[in-house]
């Protein structure tokens, strides 16, 4: 058997190798109500789940959040992972519900760039019903002054959005990918 170990892996040219140049996680730190058939964007209760979890590892500097927008730290392409975890309540069957992410590329204008669709079954007599939809994208970040990401959801059942601070259940995550 054979074993590789490396220190730093670089270009020909001496610079840095182009992959995952950052890690970065954010999680909703609290259960919060919402109402159905609602475009929801999330602007509160999202932490970097390092500051709640020791655990959760991230490596380089991170995303920034300022209200619902997400700013990123350099330029590059970027895997951004949504997963929010939807409890319609009363036990009542979600027909639908969607993990939606939107971005700009002015500052300005969002547009929605990937959803991720789910359901939930009936539970009869249980108190909520689960979905987990899930959105991926893959971003240019060509300019962090004006290229954002933003975090929407929608449930055709009134509920909640599960959070909680001792484990992740709705979250984010950042990936550098490579270089633009």
């Amino acid at each position: 058997m054979s074993t590789l170990k490396v220190n730093t892996i670089q270009e020909a040219d001496g610079t840095a190798f182009p992959f995952i140049g950052m890690l970065d996680t954010y999680m909703l730190n609290a259960t919060t109500t919402f109402a159905n058939d609602t475009e929801t964007t999330i602007d509160s209760g999202f932490v970097r789940a390092s500051t709640l979890l020791s655990t959760t590892g991230n490596i380089g500097t991170g995303v920034t959040k300022s209200g619902s927008n997400f700013s990123f730290p350099s330029t590059g392409i970027y895997q951004i992972v949504w997963r929010p975890i939807l409890a319609a309540t009363n036990g009542n069957a979600a027909r639908y519900s969607a993990a939606r992410m939107y971005a700009t590329t002015d500052n300005s204008s969002y547009s929605q760039v990937a959803e991720g669709n789910g359901s939930s079954p009936a539970m009869g007599n249980s108190s909520f019903s689960y979905s987990a939809p899930m959105a991926k994208y893959h971003f240019d970040v060509t300019d962090t002054s004006t290229h954002k990401v933003q975090f929407r959801f929608i449930n055709d059942q009134s509920g909640s959005i599960i959070g909680g601070s001792s484990a992740v259940y709705t979250y984010a995550t950042f990936i550098k990918i490579g270089e633009t």
